[in-house]
């Protein structure tokens, strides 16, 4: 079973007027992605030179160009990553993240196929800890 949403989202500064409704919202604006990773939903408008992409190796990186880089309009990242890195560089209140996003999948861990009685225990314990709210407790803390 899923244990997060893993959901991509625009990271801006607060006082930015930029809403995300569909990859047309970034024309002519420039997203800070990460190295490496893949945006299928903004590719298109990538290649074709409506959206510019400007690639960071950390995440970390991603908020620091948004924040003081003129020329950069939003980061994309995981809302709770993004909301843990916040935190914990003390920016929560400079930034805030677009209500839609480009993404939205469950994340699991994988294991091998003989693994299935593990996976149900595994399971079993994680709803569980969905109903007793301890699973919310924990990500609260990342927030």
């Amino acid at each position: 079973d899923p244990i997060v949403s893993i959901e991509e989202v625009f990271f801006v500064r607060k006082e930015s007027d930029l809403e995300y409704r569909s990859p047309q919202d970034l024309y002519e604006k420039t997203v800070v992605t990460h190295l490496g990773y893949h945006y299928p939903e903004l590719q298109a408008h990538f290649d074709a030179g409506n959206i510019q992409r400007f690639d960071v190796s950390r995440h970390r990186e991603m908020f620091t160009f948004v924040l003081h880089g003129d020329r950069f309009d939003a980061a994309v990242a995981d809302r709770l990553v993004g909301q843990w890195i916040l935190k914990k560089e003390g920016l929560q209140d400079r930034f805030r993240s677009t209500g839609q996003g480009i993404n939205k999948f469950g994340f699991r861990i994988m294991l091998r196929k003989d693994s299935q009685d593990f996976a149900d225990a595994f399971n079993a314990e994680l709803q569980a800890i969905r109903e007793n709210g301890a699973l919310e407790t924990i990500l609260a803390k990342y927030r």
